[in-house]
């Protein structure tokens, strides 16, 4: 939630909207993997190992981070990242590809939602000028990140069906 407080102490108001939608695709996309691809943790505690939402949420954070303020920002939210990973792994709740799978997505998440076709520092100014492209989003038509989530989505479920 660090990124959120970031984008407001920015009163960057679109980087919050946009994080907001990046938070929700990776949520999203977490617990439907999480609900269809039953994986033992590495502690026997439940059957939700794959993939790891802790990862998610900090590697999607981190990813905000430097994408929308640089690495300034970026840097120390990446290596908080890591380490929230690590401990995953190193405390038995979840194997390393739990984690790489959470990280995947929640930086496409991020990606998805922040990338206009270059980076819009905040940080280097009080107040953010926005200029929006024409919806706002700087993806193609044919690949929206609600597009993508669901594609996304849809193939994973088709892989533990066969």
């Amino acid at each position: 939630m660090t990124a959120a407080g970031v984008t407001l102490s920015h009163e960057d108001w679109e980087g919050t909207l946009r994080f907001a939608g990046a938070f929700a695709a990776q949520g999203l996309t977490v617990l439907t993997l999480k609900n269809t691809i039953y994986e033992n943790r590495p502690d026997n505690v439940g059957h939700d190992s794959f993939p790891s939402g802790h990862a998610a949420v900090t590697f999607a954070s981190a990813e905000f981070l430097r994408e929308r303020y640089g690495w300034t920002y970026g840097a120390p939210a990446y290596a908080l990242a890591a380490f929230t990973g690590y401990s995953r792994v190193e405390s038995e709740h979840h194997y390393w590809h739990d984690v790489g799978a959470g990280a995947g997505i929640g930086i496409l998440s991020s990606w998805l939602f922040t990338h206009q076709g270059g980076r819009r520092r905040a940080a280097q100014r009080s107040k953010m000028i926005l200029l929006p492209d024409q919806r706002g989003t700087g993806m193609p038509r044919a690949l929206t990140p609600e597009r993508l989530v669901l594609l996304v989505g849809l193939l994973l479920a088709a892989r533990v069906r066969s």
